[in-house]
This record gives structure tokens, C-alpha cells and sequence, in this order.
């Protein structure tokens, strides 16, 4: 949800570094306002700056633009273009997996968990500490070996 909201007054540069401001929390919209900042891979802040520089999109534009003037595209169109692409793939993928995959891969690398949690909006790390142990129990029996958490 928040991607697709997202406009490019929430893209920030500097120098070669891009950055986007994200609302700080899940539910905090009303009661904190704030924002997080969520550091991007130049590679993918270069990708998005062309992108709204590319498709002509104003300031106060959404960068995912909706079927109707002035809307940001729908949950249900990217669930929709996701179930596609797990069809085509053969492997079952979700917007939400994509979180967990995140979080997961930024925990793998040494990222502390409430690090991680700031970074997802959660108040509690041990949210983050459940998901990550699941998954990669499930990650490892894929591959045939076994752990304990």
C-alpha cells in the first residue's frame, strides 16, 4: 500500500544515494505523521528517477497511476498482476511475500531485528524474530537440511 502511493516528492536524492520517504508505522498515519527513510540500491533509485522523469510525472502525481485521473493503481490490480506471474512461474508469490522476503534477506546479512522492524512498522521486534525463524526453517527444509531456532 504504501508504494502505490507514492509520489516523487517521496524520492530523495543525494549525491549518487537515493532514498524515499515512507509514513512511519502501519497505522500511524493520523497520530504520527513522520517518515521513515528507506535507503534504495542506486542501481533501483536511478531506475525509479528515470522512470517519473521518463513518464512525465508531476510533484504531487502518484508514480503507479490508476485507471481514473488522479488515482494511484489498486491492491487488487497488483494482487491480480502477481497471480499471473506465479502462474507463469510455478511458484506461488504474493505483494507480502515480498515483505518477508525483504525483512528475511536484510536479517541474513546481519541487519538487527529491530532494526528490521523499525523498517517494516512494527513496534515489536519479536514480530519480525517469529516470521524470520519460520521462514527460514522453511527455506532450509527446501533444501534438505534441518536447524533448530
Amino acid at each position: 500500500s504504501e508504494l502505490l502511493r507514492l509520489t516523487p516528492l517521496h524520492l530523495e536524492k543525494s549525491g549518487p544515494s537515493y532514498s524515499l520517504l515512507i509514513r512511519r508505522g502501519k497505522q500511524s498515519c493520523k497520530r504520527d505523521p513522520s517518515f521513515d527513510q528507506v535507503f534504495l540500491p542506486p542501481e533501483l533509485g536511478l531506475e525509479l528517477d528515470g522512470f517519473i522523469k521518463g513518464n512525465g510525472i508531476k510533484p504531487g502525481q502518484y508514480i503507479f497511476k490508476g485507471q481514473k485521473e488522479g488515482q494511484h493503481l489498486c491492491r487488487r490490480s497488483v494482487v491480480h498482476a502477481f497471480n499471473e506471474a506465479s502462474e507463469r512461474l510455478g511458484v506461488r508469490i504474493t505483494p507480502h511475500s515480498l515483505r518477508h522476503l525483504y525483512s528475511t534477506s536484510l536479517i541474513d546479512k546481519g541487519m538487527p531485528t529491530g532494526v528490521v522492524a523499525k523498517l517494516l512498522g512494527h513496534a515489536d521486534e519479536r514480530t519480525v524474530l517469529a516470521w524470520y525463524y519460520g521462514l527460514t526453517r522453511e527455506k532450509r527444509r527446501l533444501i534438505g537440511e534441518s536447524i533448530r531456532p
